[in-house]
């Protein structure tokens, strides 16, 4: 049995404990489903708050903030891996935007402290965030598309054996 394993049974089973009935069970894993999808959100804004107050270079910290966005990625997708195909990517314009913003104004403000204090590395490292944040909302579903295809034909070809 895996950690993420252990973890799930750990948190499936506090779920089931603190539910009087079936109905408040589910009620319990959907708001933590809603936890989940807010979790990016969040963490960007606090990011970007924290690009803007912290003075120089130590800004660049607010990066910090994807580590538990990397964390609950990671153990959703190791938790997921052989039991069902992996999520689609959200259809959601106001959500991207919503996260969009968030990301540009932490590394705008990113660039600014830094550029403020060293008088390089600013505008290029912003035009970079801009090119990445692009890039990322272009390819990033792309990718979950064909994960979710492959995550259906390992499943599929397991039920088979």
């Amino acid at each position: 049995m895996t950690i993420t394993d252990r973890l799930a049974d750990f948190a499936f089973r506090n779920v089931r404990d603190s539910a009087e009935d079936e109905y408040q069970e589910k009620i319990l894993f959907q708001s933590l489903a809603v936890g989940h999808y807010t979790l990016p959100v969040t963490l960007l804004t606090v990011g970007a708050i924290l690009a803007w107050a912290i003075p120089g270079k130590l800004s660049a910290l607010s990066l910090l903030v994807a580590v538990p966005m990397l964390v609950d990625v990671q153990v959703t997708k190791s938790w997921l891996r052989d039991k069902a195909p992996g999520f689609k990517a959200i259809r959601s314009p106001l959500y991207y935007t919503l996260g969009l913003i968030a990301a540009v104004a932490m590394f705008a403000g990113i660039g600014y402290r830094v550029y403020a204090e060293t008088g390089d590395f600013g505008p290029g490292f912003l035009v970079g965030a801009i090119i990445g944040i692009a890039a990322a909302l272009i390819f990033i579903p792309r990718k979950l598309l064909r994960q979710r295809a492959a995550d259906k034909a390992r499943i599929e070809a397991s039920l088979e054996d």
